[in-house]
């Protein structure tokens, strides 16, 4: 671990010029499970809850942390906060019903409300994801994650993917009975969700190509 401290002491101190603390974290050959020491009290609670339970393992080879702001709780002075993450074979899942994301390799920065991420492979159910985005970002009082990636998979496989209980549930069972026996599927995917609001299916759009 290494890091960086600094406290700001105004000359004259008034409601809004309060004593100010800078501080800088490093961490390196950590792994998912410690996800409550990296993640900032000042996130919601809907994200925290959000963090806790859909987290499920991973190594993360580089963590940094940033704090900028003043040190009294009822200071109206904006705060700063950031957390960086290296993400090397993680696993987690983002709703109900729907399967885990494994094996991911990405990077992670939230900035204060904001979130956003590089995933660079992946694999859901057995579906290659090769390239995916995230987006986490406020909306009417609460925040909300979006997810866009591609894939590439056997068609028998993406078969399979679109008839696991979330999405057939979403489709009303319109593929229970379809086969197929050959072929390749490249698809593009967008998943959105609230994440305060517990009882929120997600919003679901996809792409596919059959070769």
């Amino acid at each position: 671990v290494t890091g960086e401290i600094a406290f700001i002491s105004p000359r004259v101190k008034t409601a809004a010029d309060s004593m100010r603390l800078s501080l800088m974290v490093g961490l390196k050959n950590s792994e998912a499970r410690f996800r409550n020491i990296f993640i900032p009290e000042l996130v919601s609670d809907g994200l925290r809850n959000w963090l806790d339970l859909h987290i499920h393992q991973g190594l993360l080879p580089e963590v940094g942390f940033v704090f900028h702001g003043p040190t009294q709780k009822d200071a109206i002075d904006a705060k700063v906060v950031q957390l960086w993450l290296n993400i090397n074979d993680a696993t987690l899942s983002y709703a109900d019903k729907w399967p885990q994301i494994e094996h991911i390799d990405g990077e992670f920065l939230l900035d204060d409300r904001f979130g956003f991420a590089r995933i660079d492979r992946a694999t859901t159910q057995d579906v290659a994801i090769n390239s995916a985005d995230f987006r986490l970002f406020p909306v009417a009082g609460d925040q909300a994650i979006e997810v866009t990636g591609k894939a590439e998979t056997s068609a028998s496989q993406a078969l399979r993917f679109l008839q696991n209980d979330a999405l057939a549930e979403i489709m009303n069972n319109a593929l229970a009975d379809w086969q197929v026996n050959a072929g390749k599927v490249s698809s593009d995917i967008t998943v959105s969700l609230s994440l305060g609001k517990a009882e929120t299916s997600p919003q679901v759009k996809v792409s596919s190509r059959l070769q």
